[in-house]
């Protein structure tokens, strides 16, 4: 197996216990990716699994942010071009 590119570019960091189903945030940045996730409270929705805000951080509520640096991206208003161009939009 080939060695994998920018490997000694890559970054790992971690913040929040080290237990197991600990909530946690967690990044992962390369020069080719950006993986970032985070555990939330509660939202609205967090009576459909017997949660509130009040109950902090849970695994059943996650948002995440996957990117590429190389993907020519940044700076652009991709929510307001996808309403824009997608006809379930208009």
């Amino acid at each position: 197996m080939g060695r994998l590119p920018h490997a000694r570019r890559r970054r790992l960091s971690r913040l929040g216990p080290s237990e197991p189903c600990a909530t946690s945030w967690g990044l992962i940045h390369s020069p080719v990716v950006w993986v970032e996730v985070d555990c939330q409270a509660a939202g609205p929705l967090g009576g459909a699994y017997g949660a509130s805000r009040a109950d902090g951080p849970t695994q059943k509520h996650v948002h995440s942010v996957i990117r590429t640096p190389n993907g020519n991206d940044y700076d652009r208003e991709l929510l307001r071009q996808h309403y824009a161009t997608s006809p379930h939009h208009r």
